[in-house]
């Protein structure tokens, strides 16, 4: 759980160009693929450009929100491992979980304001917390499914 803070910290800590070149580096080959693939035709070469611009925006936003759900979603996961290790209840430490990673993300949020051409974001504390439920959801089918299994 504490590493995970730490992860999300540093990602957090990166000024904008850096952070930038991290999720461009997993956007652009996709869009390379995409646009390799594309049997659109344009009337003209700016209309081509224009129209892969957009998607190239589109593909490196999609990337960094899931890169928000896929981290909130593990800080989730070892959020509430921990917490239900110390209450034994499912419930309490689901609420709990929320709680913490809401707080959290908002704090990391805080904390991006203060970064160099970096901005906070309140959607961005939103898309944390949906990983986050999204992992308690997940948590919940596992233990019913495992539940049912044992009758």
């Amino acid at each position: 759980m504490i590493a995970m803070m730490i992860i999300i910290f540093l990602f957090s800590a990166q000024k904008n160009d850096d952070s930038q070149v991290l999720s461009h580096s997993i956007s652009d080959p996709v869009e390379s693929f995409i646009e390799s693939k594309s049997k659109k035709t344009f009337e003209t070469q700016d209309e081509q450009t224009e129209h892969f611009k957009k998607l190239k925006d589109q593909l490196n936003t999609a990337v960094r929100k899931n890169a928000h759900v896929f981290l909130y979603s593990l800080l989730g996961l070892f959020m509430f491992l921990f917490v239900h290790s110390l209450c034994g209840d499912d419930y309490r430490a689901a609420v709990y979980t929320l709680f913490f990673c809401m707080f959290y993300a908002a704090s990391d949020e805080l904390h991006q304001r203060f970064v160099e051409a970096r901005n906070g974001h309140f959607q961005d504390v939103c898309i944390d917390l949906f990983g986050t439920a999204v992992m308690l959801m997940l948590i919940y089918v596992v233990k019913a499914v495992k539940r049912r299994s044992e009758k």
